[in-house]
């Protein structure tokens, strides 16, 4: 299945890795940036996946995934996905945003919505799963 990310997650991704070889060095990097690759891919293969939640308080068709899924051990990561089906084709998983756990996300997902990034633009980065 197709994947793409908002300038918005793709901001957030940028962001996070940053703030992690700031904090943590290189060697972290890699390892996160594995965690973040594997858990888009995860959801990008299956987006209803049981390990995936609803968040229809968001708004109707959004859903999250925790990245320590995609870690596969618990406190592995710290980071949740926000995503949906881009409704012009229903197949491509649009990847909203990417939040910190701790983050309150319904304010910065109805922010990326109203600015269109939960449809196809041109420039937003689409990926075949392979």
């Amino acid at each position: 299945m197709k994947f793409r990310l908002t300038k918005a997650a793709d901001g957030d991704i940028a962001a996070l890795f940053r703030e992690t070889y700031r904090l943590f060095g290189e060697n972290q990097l890699k390892h996160y940036t594995e965690i973040v690759q594997r858990g888009i891919a995860m959801i990008a293969e299956e987006p209803f996946r049981a390990s995936s939640q609803r968040r229809d308080d968001l708004r109707a068709g959004v859903r999250s995934f925790h990245l320590q899924l995609a870690a596969g051990r618990h406190k592995g990561a710290a980071h949740v996905l926000y995503y949906s089906l881009d409704p012009s084709d229903g197949e491509t998983v649009v990847v909203l945003r990417v939040l910190a756990e701790e983050m309150e996300p319904k304010k910065r997902i109805a922010q990326s919505l109203r600015a269109g990034e939960g449809l196809a633009k041109k420039g937003d980065r689409t990926r075949e799963r392979e």
